[in-house]
């Protein structure tokens, strides 16, 4: 228990949890679609590289096949009409490769396009080297002096033979935000692997060398470039990742309510710390005074705020609490009464009890200390209507409950399971009519019964209270009937705590509905009273106001 209050001082931010897991739900969710987008663009770079390395392994595979077939030429009459022959031979096969120079001592003696040159022309130390020096690289050079004016080239030389070649060309990407470059693979000065242009902001990349360790290619994935291109699937994964957040928050915001809430709070914290109980005065016209009280039920909650019956007592009867909740408030209630001047008078003292609560033994028992002040106080219980009760089972409390002085009232007589049956077969002590009689406005179905409801009731013999009487005139209106033996309602007084209780007591006499203590002869029939429509209706109060609201009235058990 004490965990469990410790834990409800997290319930104010119940709210701020609940978005909590909404923010974890959609920030895995993201997350997981940009892993999932990772992968994917992953796989499209990695795929371009094989593609771009494997169509650079051809080309340079036919490099090093026109670089074997020149070895085998015979170099001692080295640019003769023969050699020269044989040299064109090699250039015109289909590897793309069509100049070829004969360089001994790093200087050109004769070539494919030019035949033996005049005089030897030099070509200068290479940028790098590859394959472990055995190959080396005039990276793009003027072709003019081979009589390609305006056009660049790249010698590249094994042995006594440079092969003069275009670089080529890094493929198409498949999409705008991907870029790749190709460089050689130099173990020297110059351009290097790793070292590629590379797309500004973040970005995504895989690179790679063909196995004939001539080049070296690039491929990255511009960040910025995919989530622009991407506006579309950006926002479904937003959309998929609030879907996750949902999911998460939703079952989160369950399991709160289930764990703080309202039922399950009240079921582990109601106890004599947490309820409370307010009385509400009843005016006795024959004896033109407050001649009795109801007692209603209050529950504090765990952040100190009052909680009406209307919400927990449907809690309390579902969970089978209202035998403990009533004993609670019948011990509060004898703590109050013993606080109350002597002076005050006789009090009758009503509680509502459950049906399954109507039990003589138990009710005998926790009644015990206010029956121990029959002199001052009377119980009076009013049964309530939330099932029905077998008429010989009642009938038996009922007695057994009137052989202890206690008294037995019907609750909301007219309504539910409360018929003229009771009143044929049970010795009551008097009946409660439902609130509904004590508001119906003037000319209502509703008023015409309460008339014949009074009389008839009269004519058993049974002391008949109004409930639910709000305004002055409609309290005037049951005096001058000569029907209503008691009232009850705000036309008297809202319910009020022990303290304030004390001293609407004390000060009765001064209250001005009372200045007439007997009602006029011809009593007027009820049909007649004024309704509680008239301009001197109070305002309309909520459920958290108004005491006799629902169940606001079943407030003992």
């Amino acid at each position: 228990m004490d965990i469990y209050r410790r834990s409800l001082k997290l319930l104010p931010f119940k709210r701020v949890i609940v978005l909590g897991g909404f923010l974890i739900g959609f920030a895995g969710g993201f997350l997981l679609c940009v892993v999932a987008a990772y992968f994917s663009v992953g796989a499209t770079l990695t795929n371009h590289l094989e593609h771009q390395t494997r169509a650079l392994e051809e080309v340079t595979g036919k490099w090093l096949g026109t670089i074997a077939r020149l070895a085998d030429l015979d170099e001692s009459d080295a640019c003769s009409e023969k050699f020269l022959s044989n040299l064109r031979r090699i250039a015109f096969l289909p590897d793309g490769v069509h100049e070829l120079l004969y360089v001994p001592g790093g200087a050109v003696r004769c070539s494919v396009s030019k035949g033996r040159w005049s005089a030897p022309i030099a070509i200068g130390k290479p940028d790098f080297t590859l394959r472990n020096g055995q190959i080396s690289v005039w990276k793009d050079r003027d072709l003019n002096l081979l009589g390609v004016p305006e056009m660049d080239g790249t010698f590249i030389r094994a042995g006594n033979f440079a092969l003069v070649v275009i670089l080529p060309e890094a493929f198409p990407a498949p999409v705008k935000w991907i870029t790749s470059r190709i460089a050689f693979a130099g173990d020297g000065a110059g351009v290097q692997a790793g070292a590629l242009d590379a797309p500004a902001g973040p970005a995504l990349g895989r690179s790679g060398c063909d196995v004939n360790r001539f080049f070296c290619t690039e491929t990255k994935a511009s960040v910025w470039g995919l989530l622009g291109d991407q506006k579309g699937r950006m926002a479904l994964v937003v959309m998929l990742a609030a879907l996750l957040g949902l999911a998460t928050a939703r079952p989160l915001r369950e399991g709160l309510d289930h764990i703080w809430g309202f039922p399950v709070r009240f079921r582990k914290l109601m106890s004599a710390s947490t309820l409370y109980c307010v009385y509400q005065p009843i005016l006795s016209f024959s004896e033109a005074r407050i001649g009795a009280i109801e007692v209603l039920a209050r529950w504090r909650d765990i952040d100190g705020e009052t909680v009406m019956p209307t919400r927990f007592l449907p809690v309390a009867e579902a969970r089978g609490m209202t035998r403990a909740m009533t004993e609670i408030l019948v011990a509060r209630v004898h703590r109050d009464l013993l606080t109350l001047p002597a002076e005050i008078g006789p009090m009758r003292v009503h509680f509502n009890i459950y049906p399954q609560d109507f039990d003589a033994p138990w009710l005998l028992r926790i009644f015990a200390p206010i029956l121990a002040l029959s002199d001052r106080f009377t119980v009076v219980v009013e049964i309530l209507e939330s099932q029905q009760i077998p008429l010989d089972t009642l009938r038996e409390t009922v007695d057994a409950l009137n052989r202890n002085a206690i008294q037995v009232y019907v609750d909301d007589f007219g309504t539910g399971y409360a018929n003229f049956e009771y009143l044929a077969h049970l010795a009551l002590s008097g009946v409660k009519l439902d609130r509904s009689f004590g508001q119906a406005p003037e000319g209502s179905l509703m008023a015409g019964l309460l008339t014949s409801a009074g009389e008839m009731i009269a004519r058993v013999g049974y002391p008949l209270l109004v409930e639910g009487v709000e305004t002055r005139e409609r309290l005037e209106s049951l005096r001058r009937c000569g029907l209503v033996d008691q009232a009850q309602g705000y036309g008297i007084s809202r319910p009020l705590p022990i303290s304030r209780l004390i001293a609407f007591l004390e000060n009765q006499k001064q209250l001005p509905f009372l200045a007439e203590t007997s009602p006029p002869s011809g009593a007027l029939p009820l049909l007649e009273a004024p309704a509680l429509t008239t301009s001197s209706e109070p305002p309309a109060r909520s459920d958290d106001q108004r005491p006799f609201a629902g169940s606001d009235r079943h407030a003992a058990g």
